[in-house]
């Protein structure tokens, strides 16, 4: 095999903990000639990473694409001082069975999907009624706490699209708007913000959060 070429290999991980390791910047490599195929993996942890940029960066695309979807459903990350967005736009298209999210104690954390180079500008011009979406189908709970640089879900130009989420809970999060105009986002939610309950539209409820610690 030449240094183009690329290995596939298939494992039957289910579970995938990452503690502790100080000198970790990325859980895959951003140039790897190896093509993992994590068909079974279902459980992500991550904490007490301090110099972790990302998990599923732009150059794992690729990758992903010839898994189908992954089966993650559910990602956990804490104390990650330096992990600024959790995974690229490219790379979340394929993460279509996460059903939850939960970052904590992340400073420098800005949005959970990151938008990069030209990764969306094309989309929109197919048939498929999903094309310019990204489709969180089976997300159902999002959990962010301590997160002081924290904006947004996503900033590019693809519209989310969240069918089955049922529960949000922000804690210590003063700096951002979810989600954005055009979003796709059940109207009926459990919003918890800093333990009091809320109702009505999700960013209305966040918006007037911050009215009120700005007052």
């Amino acid at each position: 095999m030449n240094d183009t070429e690329s290995m596939e290999t298939t494992t039957q991980l289910k579970k995938l903990t990452l503690k502790g390791l100080s000198e970790l910047k990325r859980v895959w490599g951003e140039n790897s000639q190896r093509v993992f195929s994590f068909r079974n993996l279902k459980e992500v942890i991550v904490s007490d990473c301090k110099i972790l940029q990302t998990l599923f960066p732009s150059s794992l695309a690729k990758t992903l694409e010839k898994l189908e979807k992954l089966k993650i459903e559910s990602l956990s990350i804490s104390n990650c001082p330096n992990l600024q967005y959790l995974f690229s736009s490219s790379a979340a298209k394929n993460l279509m069975n996460l059903e939850e999210i939960r970052v904590e104690k992340c400073g420098s954390m800005k949005e959970i999907v990151a938008k990069w180079g030209h990764e969306d500008e094309h989309e929109g011009k197919g048939e498929d009624k999903y094309e310019n979406e990204m489709r969180f189908a089976k997300l159902e709970i999002l959990t962010l706490c301590s997160l002081p640089k924290f904006e947004s879900f996503y900033t590019g130009s693809s519209t989310l699209n969240f069918p089955s989420l049922k529960k949000v809970e922000f804690t210590k999060c003063y700096n951002m708007t979810i989600f954005h105009h055009g979003d796709k986002v059940p109207a009926e939610l459990m919003v918890t913000i800093d333990g009091v309950h809320w109702e009505g539209g999700i960013n209305s409820v966040i918006i007037q959060q911050l009215e009120e610690v700005a007052a």
